[in-house]
């Protein structure tokens, strides 16, 4: 067959391809275009027109796998890509433009496919081709902006967190210059604000991760009026909405935000159970918060259902075996706060079970596996079984102990798991007996002291909640040291949120009445001063610097 012909016979093809896309025919499509793909493979002599062609048509072979899901299969098809335009920029640098989009291509599928330090490199190379290219086209702008997106998602999953933000700063900026000239880049903003949200917030960042997703809202609400389609990404904001609410205190706001989220995503699973999962992590959410706020029957109802939906998907799709064990975990404190404690034990005993197993060939489900057995020892403590509660305690320690190596997160966790190991000891008449239990306490106190430099809000919790615990077993003199540290850390929070406020309130209320029944009458009415001062104040949290005289899990 001559080469003409050969062409001839390509158009024909590339006609039936592009018919079947608009019929939606994605498996159709896909093998006319491999047939595509064979035919010019078969072209004697190939020439830099025919491996042009060629590298097109793998490229749009690329993109049907990964319609279908075949993202390794994509994978393959992109790396032929990007190597087939490597050879041809050599010759003729206007080929430069596709091998950007093609090195931006092959990071999605890398992306897809876990190897997430090969598709930094690759898009990076995007990036980096892309920017030299907008010098003197400005329509590469959008390829540009998009790249720098894909940047920040490899920056944000390989922990280099600085990195992802600038990234990601400068694709919104981008595609705010592109809206002011095409309306049809808006969608592209949003995403772009959602994706930076989350940098933000990666970086402690609350405000601003809040700021860019109640834009991101804002942007949806108004592009869903007329394109339905955009009603998943809306759900999507709303849920960063939630979380960046929480994390600031605001939790109606943040009800509100997730309530809205969870309805979106169960008329959406109606359409399109792929959706499904989004729905469970939404309802998981919207049991924390509704938790927050103190409507306990509703958080479990809501724990309870996201717990069904990962049943179910697990029986198809074991890759969410994980979410099933944090939405066990999660329903299992649902049930302690109800006072439900033998369901509390059954559910979180799953918890433990599950991640056991996940554990054994996954190193990173350790750090949720130490919480689950921590929550399992506090509900088996709290039924009396404090021989089985300080075992699970020593498994979860263990645990902290070998992950704070690489992880020093985790040392709040260790703290935890120490307090609990103390407590049982004390309950097993052990305490005075038992040759690490004198180290248990001041371990524990060394740590979260270290931990109230870094994050004196999450800390002073901390102490607050081991205050609790003491005083309930009859260590007062403990507890009051407890509850002093808590008071102190609470007073160093330069922008107290409301939910530390309130537990900086009972702090208060428990220290006045505690230095009341040992004699420091004084020290008393000051702290009760105090508290009366806060309660009449606008719950915004104590100002450090109007008063000299002030000393989570």
């Amino acid at each position: 067959m001559a080469q003409k012909d050969y062409e001839k016979l390509a158009d024909c093809l590339r006609n039936i391809s592009q018919c079947c896309h608009e019929l939606k025919q994605h498996q159709d499509e896909l093998e006319v275009d491999q047939s595509i793909v064979d035919l010019y493979r078969k072209l004697p002599g190939r020439d830099p027109t025919t491996t042009k062609h060629l590298s097109q048509s793998l490229d749009k072979l690329g993109g049907d796998l990964d319609r279908l899901g075949r993202h390794k299969d994509a994978l393959e098809a992109d790396k032929e890509v990007v190597g087939l335009r490597r050879d041809l920029v050599k010759t003729n640098p206007t080929v430069a433009k596709d091998l950007a989009r093609s090195l931006h291509n092959l990071g999605i599928d890398l992306r897809a496919m876990g190897q997430h330090k090969d598709a930094l490199h690759a898009t990076e190379e995007a990036v980096e081709i892309h920017r030299k290219l907008v010098e003197t086209d400005p329509t590469v702008t959008k390829d540009l902006a998009w790249s720098l997106h894909g940047l920040s998602i490899d920056f944000r999953v390989l922990g280099q967190h600085e990195d992802a933000l600038h990234a990601a700063e400068e694709a919104v900026e981008f595609h705010r210059q592109l809206v002011e000239t095409d309306p049809t880049v808006t969608k592209d903003l949003a995403l772009s604000l959602d994706n930076l949200g989350a940098d933000f917030s990666n970086l402690g960042q609350n405000e601003e991760a809040l700021c860019a997703a109640e834009e991101a809202v804002e942007i949806h609400r108004k592009l869903v009026e007329t394109d339905p389609t955009v009603t998943k990404d809306l759900a999507s904001s709303l849920y960063n909405l939630g979380l960046y609410s929480n994390n600031l205190g605001q939790q109606e706001k943040a009800l509100h935000a997730a309530e809205e989220a969870a309805e979106i995503r169960q008329k959406l699973v109606e359409a399109d159970p792929t959706t499904t999962k989004d729905l469970a992590l939404s309802l998981h959410k919207l049991g924390r918060y509704f938790s927050n706020v103190g409507q306990q029957e509703k958080g479990l109802h809501a724990a309870e259902q996201a717990a069904n939906i990962h049943r179910k998907l697990v029986e198809t799709d074991p890759t969410a075996t994980k979410d099933l064990a944090l939405s066990l975990h999660a329903l299992g404190r649902h049930f302690r706060n109800l006072g439900r404690h033998n369901d509390a034990l059954h559910t979180i005993e799953e918890a433990v079970g599950i991640h056991q197993k996940l554990a054994e060939t996954d190193p990173t489900v350790t750090k949720d596996l130490a919480r689950s057995l921590h929550n399992l020892g506090c509900i088996r403590r709290l039924l009396g079984l404090h021989e089985e509660a300080l075992q699970t305690d020593e498994q979860a320690m263990e645990i902290c102990r070998r992950n704070t190596k690489t992880d020093p997160t985790v040392l709040e966790d260790l703290a935890g798991s120490l307090e609990n190991a103390g407590l049982n000891l004390n309950a097993l008449g052990r305490l005075n007996h038992h040759e690490d239990a004198a180290h248990i306490d001041e371990e524990s106190n060394e740590i979260l002291r270290k931990l109230g430099e870094t994050d004196p809000g999450a800390t002073a919790d901390s102490f607050h909640y081991l205050a609790v615990d003491l005083r309930s077993i009859g260590r007062h003199k403990d507890a009051l040291q407890a509850e002093e540290s808590a008071v102190a850390l609470y007073r160093k929070v330069p922008q107290i949120a409301p939910g530390l406020f309130r537990n900086f309130i009972d702090a208060l209320e428990y220290l006045a009445r505690d230095l009341r029944a040992i004699g420091q009458e004084e020290d008393a009415v000051r702290t009760e001063a105090e508290l009366a001062n806060l309660k009449s104040s606008s719950m915004q949290g104590p100002n450090p610097s109007t008063d000299a005289a002030e000393s989570s899990r």
